[in-house]
């Protein structure tokens, strides 16, 4: 094996460990906002949350407002930043998702070169690019999740 090749599998190595050890982290931290909705109406796709995660629904699934709102009308103008706040977690998560895609498809690239120095570069410029994105992702989520927990507390 190459000494270049042996030098970017280390550094693909330690950049996973990093990624693996922050993603930890940040799904600790994720959510951060308490609502009252019955495990039923919690249905994800992948995960994602739905985008009334934050807010109180009855037992039929009916959105009753945002958490500590005890009147009869839903208010929206409060209730919105709960909504934004579930729609940028799900972008967030769509985005690791993709991030990951693209280290996956760089590792296919990179094994495809045929030691081609020109697609071997390529290949490995895509995945430094995508670990840079993945952990963009990751501390902008923690960030998120940090001001929210400001905000609603």
């Amino acid at each position: 094996m190459s000494n270049v090749l042996r030098s970017l599998l280390n550094s693909m190595f330690v950049i996973l460990a990093l990624i693996v050890s922050l993603s930890g982290f940040v799904l600790v931290n994720t959510s951060t906002v308490e609502a009252a909705i019955p495990e039923k109406c919690k249905k994800s796709i992948l995960g994602f949350p739905v985008w009334f995660e934050y807010l109180d629904a009855d037992e039929n699934c009916t959105i009753t407002g945002p958490p500590g709102d005890k009147a009869g009308e839903i208010d929206w103008a409060k209730a919105s930043g709960y909504v934004a706040i579930a729609i940028v977690e799900i972008m967030m998560r769509l985005a690791s998702l993709v991030a990951v895609g693209y280290v996956v498809f760089g590792g296919f690239k990179l094994i495809t070169s045929q030691g081609e120095p020109e697609s071997a570069k390529d290949a490995r410029n895509t995945i430094i690019n995508a670990l840079i994105g993945l952990v963009i992702t990751m501390i902008a989520a923690t960030l998120i999740n940090f001001i929210t927990t400001r905000l609603t507390s």
